[in-house]
């Protein structure tokens, strides 16, 4: 509930987009939300005086600054970024669901996929789900377990921000989709003009 209130503070009661985390560095965005949760925290703290509620650290991470391409300026003839599938990587039960999803579709899609150019502040690269190259389309699956913490939610904005920017569109398939992951997957395929086989 914390964090709710403090991506209220953050973008404030209308409908929050890519196009408005886009407006903002993401360094940029990265800190403001951090701050905003730690003001939070504090006066969480000061409110209930729990010594266990902790300010979280900034960690000194550049990231690149992204611009908002015109719809004009991508095309499906651009060229998609070098990308690989990871190795080794254990899927989740919803993810498992997604691929049983997908596999009824007439379309070539990829698992945890991620891009050459595209490295993590740890030398790594970011990691998405699912990737349709043909559509220039990602697909994530967001766990409440792993994607409600303000770090994971900051580093989601940047991943999805830098495909954007790419020409990539991204899906965020929510837990609270769990139980009806079938008419998300319909949904998007609708979207995206692909057909059951």
């Amino acid at each position: 509930m914390l964090f709710v209130k403090s991506f209220k503070r953050l973008f404030g009661k209308k409908k929050t987009d890519i196009s408005d985390l886009l407006e903002i560095e993401p360094t940029g965005l990265y800190r403001r939300i951090l701050d905003i949760v730690n003001e939070d925290i504090a006066s969480k703290k000061a409110d209930t005086n729990k010594p266990s509620i902790k300010p979280i650290a900034v960690p000194s991470v550049a990231y690149p600054k992204l611009t908002v391409p015109s719809s004009s300026a991508i095309t499906p003839t651009d060229s998609i970024p070098e990308w690989f599938c990871v190795p080794g990587i254990q899927q989740s039960p919803a993810e498992l669901l997604i691929v049983e999803e997908l596999g009824k579709y007439d379309i070539d899609y990829y698992c945890e996929v991620a891009f050459h150019e595209f490295k993590s502040s740890d030398n790594g690269h970011y990691r998405y789900d699912f990737f349709i190259p043909s559509r220039r389309l990602i697909i994530e699956y967001d766990s409440k377990q792993y994607h409600s913490d303000p770090e994971r939610i900051a580093v989601d904005a940047i991943k999805t921000a830098w495909c954007w920017n790419k020409g990539i569109r991204v899906h965020r398939i929510t837990n609270k989709y769990y139980y009806a992951i079938g008419t998300a997957i319909h949904e998007i395929a609708k979207e995206h003009k692909f057909y059951k086989r």
